[in-house]
Parts: structure tokens; C-alpha cells; sequence
């Protein structure tokens, strides 16, 4: 399994607010796994393990004053979907489920309904990327990835007349070692 799967499964367990941005890697070993909490303003942070990233979600809501994410006992033997339909024949409401999962309740109803989460683009196959997938894999702004685009740090190629611009994957890992 790839860092990147590995690191997309993290994702998955700790629920709908944290958004996987990819490995990040230091003289092509890995060093850890890069999230967003979307829930707590956007903000960016680092993981090498499931319970690393965890610890690090639920400091970072109480940094900004959230309700923390609680997470389902993976000793119960049930999956997220078992737990949730037995849940909803106590009566319990889909926000209140989610509440305990860490997920919307649109999510809950998701589940239940056997919907699969909507998946992200694997960007480790794209060979061109745009702006904002490059910004995802470099874990910054996009218009700190257009700032460097014009100084040359990173190199860019013009595909319109708008000023549309693409990065090679090759050029971006390069960047990354």
C-alpha cells in the first residue's frame, strides 16, 4: 500500500472535516502525512499515524474552540455503517449519529443508504496538475504556488490565452526532495 492510500484511509477514519492533502516526503524518504481541517478554519497539520492525526485533530478543535470529533471504539468489531443502522433503530436522530462519528448528518444518511464517500482525484497519476492541486500537494495557498510560478521557483507552463497554467508531477516532486 502507498503512502498516499495510507495516508487517504487516515483521512476516512478521522471523518468529513479533514481533508488529505498527500505525503510529504524529505530527500525521497517519507516524513509524514500532511491533513486540512476544514472544520477548524482550513488549518494545516502533519501526522505520521492514524492516532498521531488524531491527537492533532482533537488539540486542534479545542484550539479553536470546536466540539472534538469522537471516534467509534474499534475494539466493538462493528463497521461505521453496522454501528450507524443500529444506532438509528434506538431512534437516534441523523445529527446526533453524526455527532458521534464526527460527520455531518448528510453524511450519516450517506452511510446508511450504502453511498460511498465521494472520492478525491489521485493526483499521484496525473502527469500535468493544475494551481490548486499543486497547492493541495504542497500543502500551501494557491497564490503562493502562482507567487513562485512567476519567480521561478517552481516551473510552470502557459497552456491559454487566459494565463491557464500547469505543472509537470515531475517538476513538483523534484521541488519536494
Amino acid at each position: 500500500m502507498t503512502e498516499a492510500s495510507q495516508g487517504q484511509q487516515i483521512a476516512e477514519k478521522l471523518g468529513n472535516g479533514v481533508r488529505y492533502n498527500g505525503p510529504q516526503y524529505s530527500h525521497g524518504e517519507f516524513k509524514f502525512y500532511l491533513f486540512t481541517d476544514v472544520a477548524a478554519s482550513g488549518t494545516t497539520f502533519a501526522a505520521r499515524s492514524f492516532e498521531d492525526a488524531k491527537e492533532k485533530l482533537i488539540a486542534k478543535r479545542k484550539a479553536f474552540g470546536l466540539k472534538p470529533p469522537v471516534f467509534s471504539p474499534s475494539s466493538s468489531g462493528l463497521r461505521r455503517r453496522d454501528e450507524a443502522l443500529k444506532l438509528r433503530g434506538t431512534g437516534l436522530t441523523y445529527a446526533k449519529i453524526g455527532s458521534r462519528f464526527g460527520i455531518s448528518k448528510e453524511r450519516v444518511r450517506q452511510i446508511l443508504k450504502g453511498n460511498p464517500a465521494p472520492q478525491k482525484p489521485d493526483l499521484d497519476s496525473k502527469v500535468m496538475l493544475r494551481t490548486s492541486e499543486v497547492a493541495q500537494l504542497l500543502g500551501v495557498h494557491v497564490n503562493t504556488v502562482r507567487r513562485w510560478s512567476e519567480k521561478g521557483v517552481l516551473k510552470s507552463y502557459h497552456i491559454s490565452s487566459r494565463g491557464d497554467r500547469r505543472f509537470k508531477r515531475e517538476d513538483i516532486d523534484s521541488f519536494l526532495k
